[in-house]
């Protein structure tokens, strides 16, 4: 049997493929919105100077000054992750900024002497933001 006796190979199909990118950017999406809402209720106590709020920035070794800004930067990071839905290149970049704004979280909550259970949301929040980047690049 020789290499001309084979049946031809048939190209593979464009209809899985657009499948799949669809799912890859609902998958995107989803994650996003969920980030963004996340944030935004995370972020209003902080930025509105609620006292519990206050207090658990001041455990952290923040002024109230500088939690109620974090509070803002996070309000804004949730409509950026919305503008993503329809503009990509924010979303990507405020995605980017929840990673870092996390992996801080997460070394404030050590430097706190915070137990671990403290500072799992932040991570799952942080590998959230890095799937985020990584489907909206993908």
């Amino acid at each position: 049997m020789t290499a001309t006796d084979l049946p031809p190979v048939a190209a593979p199909r464009e209809g899985p493929t657009r499948i799949r990118k669809a799912i890859w950017k609902n998958m995107a999406n989803t994650l996003a919105v969920i980030l963004a809402v996340a944030f935004l209720f995370t972020g209003l106590p902080k930025a509105t100077g609620q006292p519990s709020a206050i207090e658990h920035g001041k455990h952290l070794g923040f002024s109230a000054r500088n939690y109620r800004a974090l509070g803002v930067l996070q309000i804004l990071g949730a409509a950026a992750l919305g503008l993503g839905l329809i503009w990509r290149p924010i979303g990507v970049a405020a995605a980017i900024g929840f990673t870092l704004m996390m992996a801080g979280a997460v070394i404030v909550h050590l430097r706190a002497g915070d137990p671990a259970a403290k500072m799992l949301p932040a991570a799952v929040f942080g590998l959230v933001s890095i799937a985020v980047v990584v489907l909206y690049l993908r």
